[in-house]
């Protein structure tokens, strides 16, 4: 018995003496945030809740109608879903549309390939909801979901798999109509799909850029397919993207030492046991994790190019190292490499994009594809990277001069001709 007595009383001490360094290390920790980012009220006050708008309402109910649930799941609100033989009929359109899309996205030259008739089929069929959609998405006012930061990770997001499935569809409208030869609903197809990326722009989670960052990379190759968008130049803005990837990486770790990691009222005597001996411990791993992913991205911030070469160059370690006591700040912290190497790669897209609409504005304007440029062939998001430029009677190609290893869910299309009698003739019809 007091041998136990003994134990019980080491166990108790060592809990207090580590919930103790819990709470001394989280005031540290709030305290540098406070620096990076303000108190928590005033980064409430930048990022104010919303409610989720009529726009968005609708939207979420015009999707149901083709078997894409677009709706976020929210406790206080219940919003329609498909149903069952809906989602399995949208399911049949993605797999039918899937390896038909993905040609058009990585296809470097016209005319566009026709699409598979089972999509052709449906996009007939639900041609009134889709148009909806896109009037939903061109109006002057984007839908916006609920938010509310001040729910730290438990703050709603948007329903992300519903964003990825409308891109789906509306690129293949897009490409369905730019076969036919029907230039205007191409790009309209193009434009709401641009506006759908354009409701997550303000998102402040991580998880909400990352598929932004996905939805971007497949928009920015369609632009490509359009070649008389050079309207579409100030929007592939390749600074705004990564800003909006570091703030929301900022909040990614800003939000770990607020967490609680308890079960609160819980009567249940396991639960109180396990919270008085692992919650100091998460709490103070989490505080932790959360200071070593606040000094990182602030030295990501300052570097000029995320691309890899760059990053090398300048001694940047995107492996955060963490002590051996510290597992569960492990967990916490996420593969930042690929986020950062997903950034990279988006950037890129958006700015090949770019520097292929120059090129068809030249040619417009002057008749001729532009001269060879150095200080225009090398790359800005990349700068020990340059942009090989060739010319061939009436085709122009652009490539970068390595290769990249692809990220997940990111194409990787370094290579891009242009041909300007095609592209003529594309406009005539």
């Amino acid at each position: 018995m007091a041998f136990l007595l003994v134990v019980l009383g080491v166990l108790f001490s060592s809990i207090t003496v580590l919930s103790g360094r819990a709470k001394g290390a989280r005031k540290i920790v709030m305290e540098r945030w406070a620096e990076t980012l303000g108190t928590p009220e005033e980064v409430f006050e930048r990022i104010p809740p919303r409610e989720m708008s009529p726009e968005a309402h609708e939207l979420s109910a015009v999707t149901v109608l083709f078997g894409v649930d677009s709706a976020p799941r929210l406790e206080e609100e219940e919003l329609p879903h498909p149903g069952r033989p809906m989602v399995q009929r949208f399911r049949q359109f993605k797999a039918q549309s899937s390896n038909w899309l993905t040609a058009q996205l990585t296809g470097t030259q016209s005319p566009v390939d026709p699409p598979p008739e089972f999509v052709n089929a449906f996009l007939s069929e639900f041609s009134e909801p889709i148009d909806r959609v896109q009037e939903i998405l061109l109006a002057d006012t984007l839908p916006v979901w609920k938010s509310d930061l001040t729910k730290l990770h438990s703050a709603p997001i948007p329903n992300l798999r519903g964003h990825i499935d409308l891109n789906k569809l509306l690129l293949s409208e897009c490409f369905s109509a730019l076969h036919a030869g029907e230039l205007e609903r191409a790009e309209r197809a193009l434009e709401a799909a641009w506006g759908l990326t354009g409701m997550l722009e303000d998102g402040p989670e991580l998880i909400t850029q990352i598929v932004r960052l996905n939805l971007l990379s497949t928009q920015a190759a369609a632009v490509r397919r359009l070649p008389w968008l050079d309207h579409w130049l100030p929007r592939l803005n390749t600074e705004l993207l990564r800003k909006d990837v570091e703030a929301a990486l900022l909040y990614e770790g800003w939000i770990w030492p607020q967490i609680n990691f308890s079960s609160n009222d819980s009567a249940n005597v396991v639960d109180r046991v396990k919270d008085g001996i692992l919650g100091p411990y998460m709490r103070l791993g989490s505080a932790d994790a959360s200071e070593r992913w606040r000094r990182t991205i602030l030295r990501l911030k300052e570097t000029q190019s995320w691309c890899g070469p760059a990053l090398e160059r300048m001694g940047i370690r995107l492996d955060i190292p963490v002590p051996w006591w510290n597992q569960f700040g492990k967990m916490l912290i996420m593969d930042i490499e690929e986020t950062i190497h997903r950034v990279a790669l988006t950037q890129l897209q958006l700015e090949l994009s770019r520097k292929l609409l120059e090129m068809e504005v030249s040619r417009r304007e002057t008749g001729a594809w532009p001269v060879e440029s150095e200080p225009w062939l090398r790359s800005r998001v990349c700068p020990m990277d340059r942009w090989v430029y060739s010319v061939e009677g009436s085709v122009a190609s652009l490539r970068l001069d390595r290769e990249i290893e692809k990220s997940r869910g990111i194409l990787a299309v370094w290579e891009f001709s242009l041909d300007g009698r095609a592209d003529d003739q594309l406009r005539k019809n």
